[in-house]
């Protein structure tokens, strides 16, 4: 925005440069951005399910197995809980493929889970250049 005082003359005179500059240095000005293209990679879903009566048992689903289980942002399953922990009823389930997947098995994988648990939302999980792009259990 200019100066209320900034004449006519001001004004067109910043325009033009400002289209100059465009014209010799694209829209982007000065800076040029090479991204390095990253291998990204589907390796599971967390499931967050809504059960009434404690920590969800899991068998092995087809191509994913049950990594950990987490309420409240503490690891319940496996290991250790302790009594005093405040519980709710909903549980992040983290599902890790056992072998290359696609969003078509994760979709299917959902279908079948759903004919047993009730789940409210399902998060994928994805490698980046190797490096997973979401947290580990605590």
């Amino acid at each position: 925005m200019f100066h209320p005082s900034a004449d006519a003359a001001t004004i067109i005179s910043v325009y033009q440069e400002s289209r100059n500059f465009m014209s010799r240095h694209g829209k982007r000005g000065l800076v040029t951005i090479n991204k390095k293209a990253k291998d990204i990679k589907l390796v599971g879903v967390d499931v967050y399910i809504i059960n009434e009566s404690g920590v969800p048992q899991f068998a092995d689903f087809e191509n994913f197995r049950c990594e950990f289980i987490s309420n409240r942002g503490t690891k319940v399953w496996p290991g250790y809980v302790s009594p005093d922990l405040m519980m709710v009823n909903w549980y992040r389930c983290r599902f890790l493929a056992t072998s290359d997947i696609t969003d078509q098995e994760i979709d299917r994988f959902l279908s079948k889970l759903s004919e047993k648990w009730l789940w409210s939302a399902a998060q994928k999980l994805w490698l980046y250049d190797g490096e997973p792009g979401f947290s580990k259990a605590y």
